[in-house]
């Protein structure tokens, strides 16, 4: 189960990482802020409000249960959270999902550094996750 999960993650975050050139303008803020509150849900471990955040057409794709068996070992290694420590943004335009924002977003943990990449759509709706 952990791997499929951790696949349907990948698969993700490739359509989002895929895109081809085009970048538009968006303001790089309020991305970083949408990105951190991916993270404060990965933090809260709030899974179903996690999965709920995916655009519609994405969010078939995967599970609250797959992402838990995804992230929570992931948690669990890092330990506490304790800040964020650096974020970077970057917009793309993907052939079929459309205009895409990814956020790369570093976290430093008790026992780990993480980086989220995060990507949404111009509306901020959650198209792909990947924890490393």
């Amino acid at each position: 189960m952990k791997k499929a999960a951790a696949v349907t993650l990948a698969a993700l975050l490739l359509i989002c990482s895929a895109c081809a050139g085009n970048a538009f303008e968006f303001d790089k803020e309020e991305a970083v802020s949408a990105a951190k509150e991916v993270a404060e849900l990965v933090h809260a471990q709030d899974y179903e409000a996690l999965h709920g955040l995916f655009r519609e057409d994405v969010r078939p794709l995967i599970t609250a249960e797959a992402l838990q068996a995804a992230v929570q070992p992931i948690l669990e290694q890092a330990g506490a959270f304790q800040e964020y420590e650096k974020a970077d943004a970057a917009s793309y335009k993907d052939k079929q999902y459309g205009d895409l924002i990814t956020v790369a977003l570093k976290a430093k943990y008790e026992n780990a550094a993480l980086t989220y990449t995060i990507s949404f759509d111009r509306d901020y709706a959650l198209m792909g996750l990947y924890i490393q």
